[in-house]
C-alpha cells in the first residue's frame, strides 16, 4: 500500500513538472526539424544537439519542480531519447527530419511515459 501511495506522489510531481514545461519542450522539437538525421539519429550528438539545451530551459522555467523528481537529469535524457523514438520521424532517404503530426497533443503523454520507463 505505501508503494502505491509512494508511487502516486511520484506520478503527481513528474505530470506537475511535464506540465509546468511541456509547451517549452514542443518549440524546442520544432528546432529538430533542421537537423541532419545523423544529429537526431546518433544518442551522443542528440544529447549534445537537442537534450541539453532542452535541459536547460526547462530547468530554468520550472521554478524548482524539477528538483522533486529524484534523478530528474538522467530520467529526462531518457525520457527525451524516448521522445525522440516515439515523435520524430527521421527520413535518411531523403535527407529530412519531421515530427509526428499530432506530437504537440501527444508530448506530455510522451514524456510521462519516458520517466516511467526511466524509473
Amino acid at each position: 500500500m505505501l508503494g502505491k501511495l509512494k508511487n502516486a506522489v511520484g506520478d503527481s510531481a513528474i505530470r506537475s513538472a511535464i506540465n509546468t514545461y511541456a509547451d517549452r519542450i514542443s518549440q524546442k522539437l520544432e528546432e529538430v526539424t533542421r537537423l541532419a538525421p545523423a544529429d537526431v539519429s546518433d544518442d551522443a550528438r542528440f544529447r549534445n544537439k537537442v537534450i541539453a539545451p532542452t535541459l536547460i530551459v526547462v530547468v530554468a522555467s520550472a521554478s524548482g519542480a524539477t528538483k522533486l523528481i529524484p534523478n530528474f537529469d538522467q530520467r529526462f535524457d531518457r525520457a527525451m531519447l524516448h521522445v525522440r523514438d516515439q515523435l520524430i520521424i527521421v527520413d535518411t532517404a531523403n535527407n529530412k527530419i519531421s515530427l509526428a503530426p499530432d506530437y504537440k497533443s501527444r508530448v506530455g503523454d510522451v514524456l510521462v511515459e519516458g520517466f516511467r520507463q526511466s524509473a
